[in-house]
């Protein structure tokens, strides 16, 4: 099975990046996931936007609390592309 990671991240006042990577392994994806997060982390994203679906374990979604800052934000998932 192919897994795909979508990725957008919300850059403050700048336009939107959002983009798609195929990946062999359900593995290879999580391990994708948590690299960007990391990215996340070291850019300013605080952990707490990044929460978990409760009806999906695993995927994850963006929660933008209120009075968020213009801080570049992610929001990312790894999906079963089937």
């Amino acid at each position: 099975m192919e897994f795909l990671l979508l990725v957008t991240w919300f850059l403050g006042g700048h336009a939107i990046s959002s983009y798609q990577v195929p990946f062999a392994t359900r593995q290879a994806c999580d391990v994708a996931l948590a690299d960007l997060r990391s990215d996340a982390g070291r850019l300013g994203t605080a952990e707490s936007t990044i929460r978990t679906l409760p009806s999906a374990p695993g995927n994850d979604r963006l929660v933008v609390p209120p009075g968020a800052s213009s801080a570049p934000m992610l929001s990312a998932i790894c999906i079963n592309q089937r």
